[in-house]
Formats: structure tokens, C-alpha cells, sequence
């Protein structure tokens, strides 16, 4: 006979997960190598192909017969699962898993079976079903037992259908479409009407944050988080040429706007009375190091750049414009002071003693130069009219050699003063008016001049003719006293009189050891001498000098004139010629002459020159007591 062999779930010991699709085959259990096959059939005795078993896609083994053993091993091809199994008749299908080499496990998977009534396979009839919550009935295996649904409104009990809770409900597949009344849905959610606007209202926070239609965003609007460092470019950025009939008016981008309401005279706050409408608040860590390294700090960059390209024309470009304003046709109040702009000083505050600032600017203004815009007009600050007071000491640098270090212009047909000085009761000490003339009311001007020079003295024209007068200290020690614009009275290390009529500005004395005799028969004008005969002076600020010389003089003719003049670089100077003497018998005679036309502080060099009518000219010099000097004296005319 054969022994049959039951259906049982094929079931990995390792994972309890069920073996799918694996084909099988069965051997005897003294077959431990699992060399030789079994053949097995069906029920009805059919032949299975190969002697295979396929777990199929239930993962269970169908039901099959062996002739000669009642107690088998079915394994896979590659050995990694085994089950030994007894047939039907055994009254037990026990199956214990065999540790084959390459199993996944060595714990058993029981295959259960049950046979007979009263098998200790089978649930006794003393078991019990019990009804969990929601749940009514249940009870021992003795008879068929029931499990009922407990309906209800109490905890623990199921509803109904028709349950008052259930009836009008919203239906998720509605979408909402089924509540009883929409805009108080909103309304209770707190939505308002933002909810009916479409989606084209609103950016696209996921894409290009383009606002395609104006927003009025009444509740205000935050940009950014305070775990993002920056915000991207352009997060506001489109600005485009329309008409906005609700307000007309500015083209604006981004708009800020606080509006201050009520009565602050009982305000008691930190600072009563002072409001701020917007305020950038950049601070640094306060923990040790915090902000070290950081080369320039700014709590706010206004920039207004320019990208269009050639072909684009824009009027005025202004990176920052600070303005305060009635506006308003209501607008009526009395403001003390109205400043569109305050630049506070750098200060410690807000409890804070130490810090130390190198150097301290309540504003700096950076170098603006043409070339780096290409402009042809470049200012660094520019004020444009009206009345400007700086109150306090003010320096004016230039900024090279050679630079003014101010420049005041006044248009030619002004008729008012080009800059004045005031004392504080508004009397003008000094003044410079429409002509470019300096002038003092009381006779004194005061004012530094170039390398630490102090300049005293009354200043420009008085009754049409020039009367400057004074005193200039230098750094040196040196004084000058002016007495005319052609005239410098000058002491320090020695005294000097530049343009001071008569002051000696050069001495030439020609006075040998040994008797010299010059001679000459030109008539016309020749040098005397031009080593011991010329005299070198600065010219003084008149332009003008004189020059005296006296000589030891006669003509070896009686009769026959001797005449003297002044040359400059071998020429006459116009003007000059005068005869000295017809004396056969020497004689010292005197020649004074003035020249003119010479340019101020330039270095002259002049000669005496001769002629005679006849004869021969005779100059002696030195030698003997009773002779004595060719002398050249040059002073200021």
C-alpha cells in the first residue's frame, strides 16, 4: 500500500516568513547525503514528474504519495531546507527541520496537522472565545458561539450609520464641496476671503517669487528666517510701468510705512517721546570673539545700481534720499526743528565703558574722482543753495602740493559779499566782496598761512589806491612788516627791507691794493669793467631800483666830456646816461640814476658803462689813500 502524505505550509524557521515557488524533492530519511530521490504520485496515484513538489505561490506543499516509507525527508536542490514528515495513517505529521549543511537555521518548523477527533492536536472544548471592546457573546467550544458589534454612543461601543455623529458628516471624497455654509467654515479657520482668491493672487513660494497682481498685505509681512544669513536677490524685485487708480502717485517697489497714532505726552517709556517708524538693528555676539576679523561692518547697504545697458538715458541716479516733509493738505503742525537727515556721533551707550574707536566720524565721505564714473564734474559733497552752518572748528586740507586748499567763486554780477566773518553778534569783521577784495571793518585780519605763517594786518584797496599794510610771521622766527603791495620790511636773522624806498639792496666796492688805471677813447657806450664794475641784486617787489656810483674820474683832454650810464647784459638801459665831468685834473664825482621795468625777485646783474666826446676817459682806483674806490650802490626804488 502507499502512505499518504498531507498538505503543509512551507515556512522558513529563520525569518517565519513562507518559502514561495521553490521546488522539492523528498528521500529517505536514511538517505542522509540526499543522493537518491524518491518517486512519488499524487492521490490518485499518478506519477509526479521528476519526483518534484513546487511550494507554488501559497508557499504549501500539495498532497502526495510514496510506496515503501512512511516517513520521509523533503529537501530543496540546494539543501537549504528539510523537513522530515510522517504520513495520515501515524495519526501525527510531526516535521522537525534537519541542520543540513547551508541551512539558514537549526531550529525546527513544526508542520501542523490534525487527525482524528481527540487528537492533542485539536483544541479542547473547554477553550474560550472572549468578545473584546465594542464586542457582545463569545464563549467555550462546546457549541457554535457568535460575536456581536455593541452599537452605541458611550465609550467602547461602534457607531451606526445613521449615528447622529456620522449623519451630515463631510465626505472626504467631497473635497469640502458638502459643508453646510462655506465663508463661516473660513471664517471659523480664521482664512478671511483668502481662500477664494486664485492661485495666480500669490508668488510661488517653490518657484520664482513673482507677484503677478499688486498685493495688499494689511497684516504685514515677513521676509526670510532667522536661520537664513541672506536674502536672495530679486525676493521683491519687479517694478514696471502702470497707472494704480486706487493711489496714484511714487512709483515704489517696497514700501515701508508706520503710522504713529495718539497722544504721547504720558509716554514714560525708555526714551518718552522719541518714535522710531523703522529701525535697522545690527549688532555682534556677545560671547568672547564674537564679529573678531570682520574688516567693515554695515547695519544697512543702499545701493542704486545702474544695469541697463548703452542706449538706456536716466536722469538723476540717487543711491539714498532722506527727506522730511509736511505732507498731506490737512497737515498743520508746529515742528521745532525738522531735519531730513541726522548723522549721529559715535558714542558708548547703553551701558557701555569700554571700547576704543582709532578714529571716530559722525560722517565720512569717500574720495569722488570723474575718472571712476567718467563724468566731467565730480564733488564729494555737494550742496546745492541755501544758507550752510558749520558750527565748531573746521579744517580745510588739501589733498596734494599744489592743491587750494579752498576756493570760494562768486558770480561777477553778485552785488553781495563772497564770504564773510562774523562775530556772534553778527557784526562782519572781515569780508570779501563782489570784486574778490579782502577787507576788515576794523582795520585787522588775522588767518594762517602757508607752513604755519600767521599773516596780521589790514588787507585791499582803501580810496582807489593800494595800502596794504601788516605784519607775516613765519615758523622760522621770521617777520615781515608789508607796508605796500611793492614793499616787505623783513627781520629775522639779519634785516631786510624788500621794496622799501631807499633800503640798500647791493654793494659793489672796486678798490685794488695797487693803483689801477682804466681808460677808454669809445665814443660810444662800452662796460668800464664787467667783473670790478657790476653789481648783482634780487629786485625788489616794485620793479624799480636805484643806482649811485662815485668815482675817481677826469678826460686827458681838457674840454672833452666823459659820460656814464647803466647796461644791462652788455645793452644801454634807456635813460640812464649822464655826463660826469670835463676836467683834465681827476676829481671823485657822484652818478645817480633809476631803473625801472625789472621783474620782482628776479636776480639782475648791472654794469657801469663810458663813453667820451673826445679824448681818452680816466678812471683810477686804489693804490693810495687819497684815491680811493670804484663804488656801485643798487637800493630799492
Amino acid at each position: 500500500m502507499a502512505f499518504t502524505f498531507p498538505a503543509m505550509v512551507a515556512e522558513d524557521p529563520a525569518t517565519n516568513a513562507v518559502v514561495k515557488n521553490v521546488s522539492f524533492q523528498v528521500y529517505a530519511v536514511t538517505d542522509t547525503s540526499f543522493s537518491t530521490p524518491l518517486p512519488i504520485t499524487d492521490t490518485f496515484n499518478n506519477p509526479l514528474a521528476g519526483g518534484i513538489l513546487n511550494s507554488g505561490t501559497k508557499g504549501v506543499f500539495p498532497q502526495f504519495q510514496q510506496a515503501t516509507n512512511s516517513t520521509v525527508v523533503i529537501a530543496d536542490a540546494t539543501k537549504v531546507y528539510a523537513w522530515t514528515i510522517n504520513c495520515v495513517q501515524q495519526d501525527s505529521a510531526i516535521s522537525s527541520f534537519i541542520n543540513t549543511p547551508g541551512s539558514a537555521t537549526a531550529t525546527a518548523l513544526s508542520a501542523t496537522y490534525a487527525p482524528a477527533s481527540g487528537s492533542a492536536n485539536y483544541a479542547a472544548k473547554a477553550t474560550t472565545v472572549s468578545a473584546g471592546t465594542g464586542l457582545t457573546g463569545g464563549g467555550d467550544l462546546s457549541a457554535n458561539r457568535t460575536l456581536t458589534v455593541a452599537y452605541g454612543t458611550a465609550a467602547g461601543t461602534a457607531a451606526q450609520g445613521n449615528d447622529s455623529r456620522i449623519t451630515g458628516a463631510a465626505q472626504a471624497a467631497n473635497n469640502l464641496s458638502d459643508l453646510a455654509n462655506s465663508a463661516t467654515a473660513r471664517t471659523n479657520l480664521g482664512l478671511g476671503d483668502s481662500a477664494t482668491h486664485p492661485a495666480s493672487d500669490f508668488a510661488q513660494i517653490a518657484a520664482d517669487n513673482v507677484f503677478t497682481t499688486r498685493q495688499d498685505l494689511q497684516g504685514g509681512l515677513v521676509l526670510g528666517s532667522p536661520s537664513v544669513s541672506t536674502m536672495p536677490p530679486g525676493a521683491i524685485r519687479a517694478l514696471v510701468p502702470q497707472s494704480y487708480t486706487d493711489n496714484p502717485g511714487d512709483n515704489i517697489a517696497f514700501n515701508f510705512q508706520s503710522i504713529i497714532y495718539g497722544d504721547w505726552t504720558p509716554d514714560t517709556g525708555i526714551d518718552p517721546g522719541f518714535v522710531w517708524g523703522t529701525n535697522f538693528y545690527t549688532i555682534t555676539g556677545t560671547s568672547s570673539g564674537s564679529a573678531n576679523g570682520v574688516a567693515y561692518m554695515y547695519s544697512a547697504l543702499i545701493e542704486s545700481d545702474v544695469r541697463a545697458p548703452a542706449g538706456s538715458h536716466l536722469g538723476i541716479v540717487i543711491g539714498l534720499q532722506a527727506e522730511a516733509a509736511f505732507a498731506d493738505a490737512a497737515s498743520g503742525a508746529l515742528v521745532d526743528d525738522m531735519r531730513s537727515l541726522l548723522v549721529a556721533a559715535p558714542v558708548r551707550k547703553d551701558g557701555a565703558t569700554a571700547g576704543t574707536a582709532t578714529k571716530a566720524y559722525g560722517m565720512y565721505v569717500q574720495k569722488v574722482t570723474t575718472a571712476a564714473v567718467g563724468a566731467t564734474e565730480a564733488y564729494s559733497i555737494y550742496v546745492q543753495g541755501g544758507l550752510t552752518r558749520l558750527t565748531g572748528r573746521t579744517e580745510i586740507n588739501s589733498e596734494a602740493a599744489g592743491d587750494v586748499g579752498l576756493i570760494i567763486k562768486q558770480y561777477p554780477s553778485a552785488s553781495t559779499d563772497a564770504f564773510r566773518v562774523t562775530d556772534t553778534f553778527g557784526n562782519v569783521n572781515v569780508h570779501m566782496d563782489q570784486f574778490g577784495q579782502i577787507a576788515s571793518s576794523n582795520n585787522h585780519l588775522a588767518y594762517e598761512g602757508q607752513a604755519g605763517q600767521t599773516i596780521i594786518g589790514r588787507i585791499g584797496p582803501s580810496s582807489g589806491s593800494s595800502k596794504e599794510s601788516g605784519i607775516s610771521m613765519g615758523t622760522l622766527g621770521d617777520a615781515k612788516l608789508y607796508r605796500s603791495a611793492t614793499a616787505t620790511i623783513a627781520v629775522g636773522s639779519g634785516t631786510k627791507l624788500d621794496g622799501v624806498p631807499g633800503v640798500a639792496l647791493a654793494t659793489t666796492s672796486y678798490n685794488p691794493g695797487s693803483l689801477a688805471t682804466l681808460t677808454t677813447t669809445s665814443t660810444t657806450f662800452a662796460d668800464i669793467d664787467t667783473t670790478n664794475a657790476a653789481v648783482t641784486f634780487t629786485v625788489p617787489l616794485s620793479g624799480k631800483v636805484t643806482v649811485r656810483a662815485s668815482a675817481l674820474i677826469r678826460n686827458q683832454t681838457a674840454g672833452q666830456a666823459v659820460k656814464m650810464n647803466v647796461r644791462n647784459g652788455g645793452s644801454d638801459v634807456s635813460g640812464t646816461g649822464s655826463s660826469m665831468t670835463q676836467e683834465s685834473v681827476a676829481g671823485r664825482r657822484l652818478y645817480i640814476t633809476d631803473v625801472t621795468g625789472l621783474t620782482p625777485g628776479a636776480s639782475v646783474t648791472l654794469t657801469l658803462g663810458w663813453r667820451v666826446v673826445g679824448g681818452t676817459g680816466e678812471i683810477t682806483a686804489g693804490g693810495a689813500t687819497d684815491v680811493g674806490p670804484l663804488r656801485i650802490d643798487v637800493a630799492a626804488a
